[in-house]
């Protein structure tokens, strides 16, 4: 992988690209910084900011051509709304280093506050009866599977 060097190696997902990456430019840290606002902006307003039902191509000339996705500022802090409108500068020089980030008045808002996402994890899901019961959705799966083949094949 030469993306340690700052080089394009052709992985990742469209929907999650930036600019320089969809120019087929030479990208750095920048295009996961860009990535990283889509993720936030997607996770705070539960919906993909660019329309994905015209296919990759017109997601691409989304990315490249609209101004970027912001939050509606009256939903949400303007810590948060800054923080997004740096994550997606469409330049990639504009935008922060990961250290400029963690510097940035969002993330110090909240730095203290001790939060234990593992323990949230566990009181949204219990992981052992989740890995259950799709262990059980795949073992009956199968068995159908199997028992269809079985039947088309004449065995039963």
């Amino acid at each position: 992988c030469k993306c340690w060097f700052g080089q394009y190696n052709g992985y990742g997902t469209v929907t999650y690209m930036s600019p320089e990456r969809i120019r087929n430019e030479n990208y750095s840290y920048a295009a996961d910084i860009w990535s990283l606002g889509l993720t936030i902006l997607e996770c705070a307003t539960g919906k993909f900011p660019y329309n994905v039902n015209e296919g990759p191509a017109n997601l691409m000339l989304q990315i490249l051509d609209d101004p970027s996705p912001a939050p509606p500022e009256d939903a949400y802090t303007p810590e948060f709304c800054s923080f997004i409108k740096d994550c997606l500068w469409k330049d990639a020089d504009a935008r922060p280093t990961c250290e400029q980030l963690l510097s940035h008045p969002f993330i110090k808002r909240y730095e203290q506050t001790g939060v234990d996402l593992a323990a949230y994890v566990r009181g949204v899901v219990n992981p052992t009866e989740r890995l259950k019961q799709i262990a059980e959705r795949c073992l009956l799966f199968i068995i159908t599977s199997c028992l269809m083949a079985l039947k088309d094949l004449g065995i039963i």
